[in-house]
C-alpha cells in the first residue's frame, strides 16, 4: 500500500510540474512514476492491446486504444506509456458529429477536493486549452521568389534535397491537388 500512497504523490507532483515547467520536464516525471511501479507478476494487473501491463492498484483498468474516453490518471499513464519525447501534447476541439475543429496547445490545472456523487473526494485534473499563436501574415512573395530561382539552379544540378524537404512538410491533400486532375486518383487514401 505504501507504493501506491508514493504514485499518487508523484502524479500530484507531475501535475505542478506540467504547470509550472513545461512539457518536457512532465514526461520526465511520467518516467519517473513508471520507473516506481513495482514488478507485476503474471496473474496481478491487465493485459492491454499495446502489449503492456499495467497493475490494477484496485482501480478498474478497462481495455483502454487511443481514441477511447480516460476516466482517470491510470488509464492516462496507460494510454501515453509508449509515448516518448518526442511527441507533442495537443488539445483538440471536436464539433458535435466528433470531427476535429482545431489543435490547441495546452495546460493542465489540477483542482483539489472534488466530491463525487459517491462522496469520494478526489482531484480533478483538467485539460485547459490555450490560444493558438497569433498566424503569420507577412508578405511571402519576396522569398517565395528568391527560393524557386535558388530551387530552378538546384534542380538544373540534379539536387532536389531542399525541394523534397519542403514538399515532405506539405499536408497530403495540397500535395495531390497541386498535381494535374486526372492524377488525383491514383493518390486516394
Amino acid at each position: 500500500m505504501g507504493k501506491v500512497k508514493e504514485l499518487q504523490i508523484d502524479i500530484q507532483y507531475i501535475m505542478n510540474v506540467l504547470s509550472s515547467h513545461g512539457e518536457q520536464k512532465a514526461l520526465e516525471a511520467f518516467e519517473n512514476v513508471r520507473n516506481a511501479m513495482p514488478p507485476m507478476s503474471e496473474d496481478e494487473g491487465t493485459e492491454c492491446t499495446h502489449g503492456l501491463h499495467i497493475p490494477s492498484y484496485g482501480h478498474d483498468l478497462k481495455e483502454l486504444m487511443y481514441g477511447d474516453t480516460i476516466e482517470n490518471v491510470q488509464q492516462l499513464k496507460h494510454i501515453m506509456s509508449d509515448l516518448d519525447d518526442h511527441d507533442q501534447l495537443t488539445l483538440v476541439t471536436c464539433d458535435e458529429y466528433g470531427d476535429e475543429q482545431d489543435h490547441y496547445p495546452m495546460a493542465i490545472d489540477v483542482i483539489d477536493n472534488i466530491r463525487l456523487t459517491d462522496d469520494t473526494i478526489v482531484r480533478e485534473v483538467q485539460f485547459v486549452q490555450r490560444p493558438n499563436s497569433e498566424p503569420d501574415t507577412r508578405d511571402k512573395q519576396k522569398v517565395v521568389d528568391a527560393l524557386i530561382d535558388v530551387l530552378a539552379e538546384d534542380i538544373q544540378k540534379g539536387d532536389v534535397t531542399v525541394l523534397d524537404e519542403l514538399l515532405l512538410r506539405m499536408p497530403y491533400d495540397v500535395l495531390k491537388y497541386a498535381l494535374p486532375e486526372d492524377m488525383w486518383a491514383d493518390f486516394e487514401d
